[in-house]
């Protein structure tokens, strides 16, 4: 079989690590205790044997593409959630609506896709016609904190070796992968591992491998279990994010005194916003600056155009342009700051977004500084700009409920309750209002331990 892969890239900036608590997930349970003493006894080969059999079930293969084609199929990896029919898995291996899992013991089923979120390179597939009959509890490990140095054991299908195992070391906790926190493995990879699973050796769920580091193949990524669990627990609309981009700035009308270049530059500006393509839109407002280079409307919708389209290293240049134009408009640094959030570009985003909130900022304005904050582990100073966020609007339920995210985070299980029922007090209506229910009642219980 011919395979394709694409391995992500991660860079060497560090961040803290994340600390999370069990939260209700509907359709699959975790348990938290420690499984060391099942895999104590014994040599090293004899505990890295006892582990292959003990999860090797919770393994599949991942066919996607054109599976009735060889040279169009894309193989990789997933895990199966403990007492479940779903699969977890790397976004970037699904690339279709045909998906087929092999199991271990040769069955083979169609699967479909019901979530994916491509930049934390996650996505969770449901296997159809498919019963899980293992009764077998695989724990998630909560903490990355310490684990450098820790062995592990990585299940995937390197090149076509179906259910393969790969001992390493963890070498790294610090690491990002698409902006999300990340660990650095001493575990070889080649096309076909992403989306394997990776265990310590006393059996506890680590994370996924989403592929291996550029032109060094032994090191390979790991999206960590903290992060896995934060996508499955989030449902889509959660308030987790900041709003959307600002819109358009739109139509100008010349003054009469107008010179023929910035009349020029205007007729530029005003067929952008008439444009309903993107690379129309594009085109006319590059025109448009390109005449007049001091026209800050040109820029702002040069910015929110390219942004659309994709181009958002682009996108953000244009912003940039802006605000030196510009700078305290609100609405360039809040959305340049929503760029640079999604190019994993945390410390100007804080910076960007820093430069928004003063002593009468509205509750969102505050929200954003937050939730770039949260983004980069700095949870303790999140939560106060989230408190200040609640000051100013007690009734805006985006803060409430990022608050109460940063409480878990920090292990504060009672506040973090509190807060998310400020969140539904808030929006009693809220898409997620059961889940976070359940979180609750999860967090308020003494079930939660490492």
């Amino acid at each position: 079989m011919v395979m394709r892969n694409t391995f992500g890239e991660v860079n060497s900036r560090s961040c803290r690590s994340l600390f999370y608590l069990a939260l209700f997930i509907p359709y699959f349970t975790i348990s938290t205790g420690s499984t060391a003493s099942e895999f104590s006894s014994g040599s090293e080969s004899h505990d890295f044997q006892r582990l292959f059999f003990r999860v090797a079930d919770h393994v599949v293969v991942i066919l996607a593409g054109d599976t009735a084609n060889a040279s169009g199929t894309i193989q990789g990896s997933g895990f199966i959630l403990p007492g479940s029919s779903r699969v977890i898995t790397v976004a970037h291996l699904i690339t279709g609506p045909d998906i087929q899992i092999v199991l271990k013991q040769g069955s083979r089923f169609p699967a479909q896709l019901i979530r994916k979120d491509q930049e934390q390179d996650l996505a969770l597939l449901e296997i159809m016609g498919f019963t899980s009959s293992s009764g077998q509890n695989i724990p998630f490990v909560w903490s990355t904190d310490g684990l450098e140095g820790r062995e592990v054991a990585a299940i995937s299908s390197p090149k076509g070796l179906d259910f393969s195992l790969v001992q390493g070391i963890i070498s790294s906790v610090s690491r990002r992968y698409r902006g999300f926190p990340a660990l650095q493995a001493q575990l070889e990879a080649a096309p076909g591992s992403s989306g394997g699973p990776v265990f310590l050796k006393d059996g506890r769920f680590l994370g996924l491998i989403a592929g291996r580091i550029p032109d060094q193949p032994w090191f390979s990524v790991i999206i960590p279990a903290p992060s896995i669990l934060e996508f499955l627990v989030m449902p889509p609309g959660s308030p987790g994010m900041t709003e959307p981009l600002s819109a358009e700035v739109p139509s100008i009308a010349p003054a009469d005194s107008a010179l023929d270049t910035d009349m020029e530059a205007l007729r530029w500006y005003n067929a952008g916003v008439s444009a309903t393509d993107s690379e129309q839109k594009i085109t006319c407002y590059r025109k448009a600056v390109s005449i007049r280079d001091s026209f800050f409307e040109g820029w702002f919708n040069l910015g929110t155009a390219l942004s659309a389209a994709g181009a958002k290293e682009d996108a953000a240049e244009a912003y940039r342009k802006a605000l030196q134009l510009r700078p305290d408009s609100t609405e360039a640094i809040r959305n340049l700051g929503r760029i640079l959030l999604d190019l994993g570009q945390l410390d100007e985003a804080i910076s960007i977004f820093g430069r928004a909130v003063t002593t009468d900022s509205p509750a969102n304005v505050y929200n954003d500084l937050g939730v770039a904050l949260k983004r980069a582990g700095r949870y303790e100073e999140a939560e106060s700009v989230f408190r200040q966020a609640i000051a100013r609007n007690p009734a805006y339920a985006p803060a409430h409920y990022n608050l109460a995210i940063c409480l878990v985070h920090r292990g504060n299980t009672n506040d973090a309750a509190r807060a998310f029922e400020a969140y539904l007090a808030a929006d009693p209506g809220a898409a997620d209002a059961e889940t976070v229910r359940q979180w609750i009642l999860n967090l308020q219980s003494s079930g939660f331990s490492e």
